[in-house]
């Protein structure tokens, strides 16, 4: 006889009892202090206390029940909490996305006639352990208040900040704080090299207000994308030992970008903190990111459900850790996936209900990295709603403009020495290092150093007057002309290069990495430096 006996016996005699209990609870009312307010304290109270941004506190049952009705409906609809990433792409930090089962209980909870319970019932959640952020180790602002140009729908504003480096700066982190939020688009904060501060100082000059007008992009050449925030941004940090790298000589430049009709126009003084590493600290790991953009995406006139997609390679070897899903007012959709050249493909950023208020970055659980070689394609999908207009929109930076892009945050090893610096740091060792028949080693090298120095890399390898044009002529010909008649966009380059313009790009950047190991060597650091 089983050793089990006493306890299955006990267990038939008990079990009327049991089925009676079990009947009790699953007539149970769901209720607000028992099931509903632990969500809520876990997933809600960051902004909806008494000093968060929320329009309302859920701290007092009074306002609770008031809000009743809208708090269920947001949470079903998954309008609240404002978390856009699909959870079945990727395992994303810091999730706010309810589960099923939660979404359930707010429903439940509704049935029962929202129903208040006993308030000695709650169970405060299990909370992580959530640092508060350290204290900024330099703060970035324009000085002096920005007055939005009251004559242009959307003011776009570059102004210096800081002065021009005189080391390299590795970022661990940045919160961008807008003055005046309910006018503020979007800000970026660039670092402009070295080569294009004279550029920056003669726009400067021209211009009587603070800064100058930069409708679109900066207007300043090569300049290194660091970070930025739009509506519902979040503070950021590295993990400990990764950084960006901000190379010395660069000037951080900020773009505001305003939309005048949004609100009473009063003057802006954003501020931007930054967390960076100490000087004699070198970090195990660099974060680099690159845009994945449609920038001839062309929705027709009326069209309530339009896909624009495109495909994109990027020069890079590491691991996606993050991305930040972008566009305007008519955007409803956006997808990015990485198809491999064996057939299998991964979800990288996934928003099936795009909201532009609600806009952030997303950092994968370090576990759920995504390894990318130029080798691989990534693609991008974005869907608009552009029925109540009669006019076809396009790629731009207006408000009334649309964008379908993605930047991806690419994590590779710090393979620097301590004296490399500037613009392309380490290039032209890591060039001399590369195999003349892996064509693609070159650019991975440049891209890894820094974004100003993969475009000011690629502009050197076609000066017909410089070094590699006296050896390598004829190959960059050829090349330049396939690569010229196969964009549409400087998007379209490394895709051209890979594929269609395959036979001339192999023996072009063979002979140019041979040129660069012997008559040609140091002329990425030279000039871009």
């Amino acid at each position: 006889r089983s050793t089990l006996f006493p306890y299955t016996t006990l267990f038939r005699s008990m079990r009327p009892l049991l089925l009676l209990l079990l009947s009790a609870c699953a007539d149970a009312p769901t209720t607000w202090h028992e099931d509903v307010r632990p969500i809520v304290d876990a997933r809600c109270m960051t902004c909806h206390t008494d000093d968060g941004i929320g329009p309302m506190s859920f701290s007092n049952t009074d306002t609770v029940q008031q809000w009743q009705q809208a708090i269920v409906l947001a949470v079903q609809s998954r309008a609240m909490p404002p978390w856009g990433m699909d959870p079945d792409c990727r395992d994303i930090q810091d999730s706010q996305a309810l589960s099923d089962d939660e979404i359930a209980a707010f429903t439940a909870w509704s049935e029962s006639g929202f129903q208040m319970g006993d308030e000695n019932a709650y169970v405060a959640p299990l909370m992580p352990d959530i640092q508060p952020l350290p204290p900024a180790d330099m703060t970035l602002d324009f000085g002096d208040a920005y007055l939005p140009d009251a004559t242009k729908l959307d003011d776009y504003r570059c102004v210096a900040v800081g002065d021009v480096l005189d080391q390299d700066l590795y970022l661990r982190g940045m919160n961008i704080r807008p003055d005046r939020a309910d006018l503020v688009h979007h800000v970026l904060l660039y670092a402009v090299p070295p080569g294009g501060l004279a550029e920056l100082a003669r726009l400067e000059a021209e211009d009587d207000a603070p800064g100058f007008a930069c409708f679109g992009d900066t207007g300043v050449g090569d300049s290194q994308n660091v970070g930025g925030w739009a509506p519902g941004g979040v503070p950021s940090l590295y993990p400990e030992g990764t950084a960006m790298r901000v190379p010395q000589g660069s000037q951080l430049l900020v773009q505001m970008h305003y939309n005048t009709a949004a609100g009473e126009l009063e003057g802006d003084r954003t501020q931007i903190d930054l967390w960076v590493q100490p000087p004699d600290v070198r970090p195990d790991f660099l974060v680099s990111t690159h845009p994945i953009a449609y920038t001839t995406l062309d929705i027709p006139a009326g069209a309530e459900d339009s896909l624009q997609r495109r495909e994109q390679r990027v020069p890079v070897s590491g691991q996606i850790v993050g991305v930040s899903p972008h566009m305007h007012t008519r955007g409803r959709t956006i997808e990015t996936r990485l198809h491999r050249a064996d057939g299998t493909e991964e979800c990288l950023s996934r928003v099936m209900d795009y909201d532009f208020d609600w806009q952030r970055g997303y950092e994968y659980e370090l576990d759920d990295a995504v390894d990318i070689s130029v080798d691989d394609i990534i693609e991008i999908r974005c869907t608009y709603d552009n029925s109540d207009n009669d006019e076809r929109v396009q790629w731009g930076d207006g408000t009334s403009d649309e964008m379908c892009l993605d930047y991806i945050s690419v994590l590779h090893p710090n393979t620097l020495q301590a004296d490399d610096t500037g613009t392309c740091a380490g290039v032209d060792r890591c060039v001399s290092e590369c195999d003349p028949a892996d064509a693609w080693c070159p650019m991975t090298c440049m891209s890894h150093s820094s974004e100003a120095c993969l475009y000011c890399g690629i502009d050197q390898m076609f000066d017909f007057g410089g070094c590699l044009a006296e050896s390598c002529q004829s190959q960059m010909q050829g090349y330049g002309i396939c690569v010229q008649s196969c964009m549409d966009g400087f998007e379209d380059f490394f895709e051209c290069s890979y594929e269609t313009c395959a036979s001339t790009f192999q023996p072009y950047w063979e002979c140019a990495t041979n040129q660069l190991r012997g008559p040609c060597a140091g002329l990425i650091e030279q000039e871009c430096n």
